[in-house]
């Protein structure tokens, strides 16, 4: 049963690396790159190589608390290192790109562009049957949840956009009804 104002539990962390001051949405904050009071300005952007397993573990797992607590902006930009270290094409980078489109779902949602969450979702949800289909998934990529029940969700907010939406502002806000 689809609940609009269902979203699950805050998670426990798999890092302690501090969040940022907030979750970027265009529009709303300082672009954290490009503006000098933006939260990451003057910091390198993520790099990663696919051989480095630690490194490849500790970023995903940074781009999973990232999305779990509401910075999708930031976390799509950790999992676009990992797509590009495993080359863009490869199963793991296929499920990379699955999640930055699911983070860009959030970012859509954050920006009531409903038409922006749905395409998305509905991108994302293409992406990671793809995936979940893969017998070649690097094991340093690990989500807490099954890939049927990701498809699920973006059933859901393909067909729901606007439901999970906090109607609040804030810095950071959670509007995606799953956590990874």
């Amino acid at each position: 049963m689809y609940d609009p104002a269902g979203l699950p539990p805050m998670p426990s962390r798999r890092t302690t690396t501090p969040f940022p001051a907030y979750s970027y949405v265009p529009n709303q904050f300082p672009h954290p790159r490009s503006n000098p009071a933006g939260h990451s300005f003057g910091k390198p952007e993520p790099n990663v190589n696919a051989e480095d397993k630690t490194a490849i573990r500790e970023l995903h797992d940074r781009a999973v608390d990232l999305f779990n607590h509401g910075y999708y902006w930031e976390s799509h930009e950790a999992w676009e290192a990992i797509w590009h270290a495993f080359g863009r094409t490869s199963p793991t980078a296929v499920l990379c790109k699955g999640l930055i489109k699911l983070a860009a779902a959030g970012v859509k949602a954050r920006q009531r562009s409903w038409a922006g969450v749905e395409r998305h979702a509905a991108r994302a949800s293409e992406l990671l049957r793809v995936a979940g289909d893969s017998k070649c998934l690097d094991p340093a990529i690990r989500l807490d949840v099954s890939f049927t029940e990701l498809i699920q969700q973006c059933s859901i907010l393909v067909s729901h956009p606007d439901g999970a939406v906090q109607r609040r502002n804030s810095n950071v806000v959670r509007v995606i009804p799953m956590v990874l």
